[in-house]
């Protein structure tokens, strides 16, 4: 959304936490500098610009939403600047097509997702996390504050901890208080359905899982972004678009929540 500020132009967007950007600034990430600009038709009144910008200040700071959940609490691009719209003055500004209800696993989409992200979000930062094997289970290691983006449940169940680990795995295996040789080949080949697991923790991740295999693994912000989106996906939501956990579990740091997808073996 094109905005005035001090005389100065301004595009008030969500690529990461929503933000003015200097139009020039925001022109350069763009494909050989070209844009588009859409009208409104009529144009706006003096007051209904004001309302804007006032609407507008809600939803400054708030993180980008990767698992595009149409949640006040997060924002993606083009949702932040529907709900401006629709809030300051009642006016649709297309027709409303949340992107959750849309299918993104296709191959073809996740290619283009990785396209998008990495063309508009810089790649010049990168992330640090970890790939661990116990040997029956790999998890993947992500820091807490990336995570809490697109699950904020797990922040108010945890103690603020600095990483995750979360898995894929059999319901019936993930949640025993010992692993046999029956349970393994249930999950093989009899699986009791799928669930995700949460570990939170603190310590370096060499040093909390000191018997597994720990590999770091960098990666940018394009990479992140198409991490996010799919972990943000696995979990089942309710209604609300709140996280359902599970009641059982074997660690005090360990949370199980069921897929949204199903797993196979």
């Amino acid at each position: 959304m094109l905005v005035i500020r001090n005389k100065k132009p301004y595009v008030f967007e969500a690529v990461g936490p929503v933000k003015y950007t200097p139009l020039k600034q925001w022109i350069a990430h763009g494909e050989k500098g070209k844009y588009v600009v859409r009208r409104v038709e009529g144009g706006l009144s003096v007051e209904q610009q004001q309302k804007l910008a006032q609407t507008a200040k809600r939803y400054l700071g708030k993180p980008y939403d990767f698992s595009f959940s149409w949640s006040d609490d997060r924002q993606y691009c083009s949702e932040v600047v529907w709900k401006v719209y629709q809030n300051a003055l009642g006016m649709r500004v297309g027709e409303q097509q949340k992107l959750k209800e849309f299918d993104l696993s296709n191959p073809l989409v996740q290619a283009k997702l990785k396209e998008r992200y990495g063309k508009n979000i810089p790649l010049e930062e990168t992330h640090n996390i970890y790939i661990v094997s116990h040997g029956w289970h790999t998890g993947i290691v992500v820091p807490a504050a990336i995570v809490n983006r697109v699950l904020p449940q797990l922040d108010a169940r945890f103690a603020q901890p600095k990483w995750y680990e979360i898995g894929w795995g059999d319901k019936g295996f993930y949640q025993a208080q010992e692993i046999t040789s029956r349970l393994t080949l249930q999950a093989m080949f009899w699986s009791t359905g799928a669930v995700m697991h949460v570990v939170a923790f603190s310590a370096p991740p060499e040093r909390y899982f000191p018997g597994s295999e720990v590999k770091p693994l960098t990666i940018n912000n394009g990479q992140l972004a198409t991490l996010m989106l799919f972990i943000g996906r696995s979990f089942s939501r309710s209604e609300a678009g709140n996280v359902i956990p599970l009641k059982k579990a074997f660690m005090v740091t360990a949370s199980f929540m069921p897929p949204m997808v199903a797993m196979g073996f």
